[in-house]
């Protein structure tokens, strides 16, 4: 996948669909400073995994997302925007490589 659009998004929640509408209106390149802005925007890579990789590429995502997400459990109690911010763009991070190479169909 070489890019994503808004229409690709059908299903995602008002809010987050506009974030994304107004950050990229022609549609987001699959790429390492896109993963940056998405994560600092506040977007969900868990959604978008779920909803833009193949089976396939899902598990790929979810074995790397796997010590990302012990280390946030181990540090959220409570849960702080600070820990959820960082948490959010590692899994960014390992996202979008996966993206670009194994989409849905």
């Amino acid at each position: 996948m070489k890019r994503i659009t808004a229409d690709m998004l059908s299903g995602a929640c008002l809010a987050q669909l506009n974030v994304f509408k107004r950050r990229w209106p022609k549609g987001a390149a699959v790429n390492a400073t896109n993963a940056k802005r998405a994560g600092d925007l506040g977007l969900c890579p868990i959604w978008t995994a779920e909803k833009l990789l193949r089976r396939n590429a899902l598990k790929q995502f979810w074995a790397k997302r796997k010590p990302i997400n012990d280390e946030y459990l181990a540090k959220r109690n409570p849960i702080d925007e600070d820990h959820y911010g960082a948490y959010r763009a590692k899994c960014w991070k390992v996202l979008w490589p996966i993206l670009a190479k194994e989409p849905k169909p």
